[in-house]
């Protein structure tokens, strides 16, 4: 939780309320993982979706453009 802490006063004011949704997406996952009906099929949909999900919300592109090679400098 400490890290957090520190990454949220890292970044920016604007991805604040994000953290907040990334930590109640852990907690509700973590609970979901330790239901004995877990399916481990779903709990790895769920994660691949939210992981870009949370890439995309925080700026991330995947366009090639913005990508910098340390070649072109």
């Amino acid at each position: 939780m400490h890290l957090s802490l520190l990454l949220m006063s890292l970044t920016r004011p604007v991805n604040v309320p994000l953290f907040v949704a990334f930590w109640t997406q852990h907690w509700t996952l973590a609970r979901m993982a330790h239901k004995p009906s877990a399916s481990p099929a779903v709990l790895a949909s769920l994660v691949a979706a939210l992981q870009s999900t949370a890439f995309f919300a925080l700026g991330g592109s995947n366009s090639l453009a913005t990508c910098v090679s340390p070649f072109l400098s």
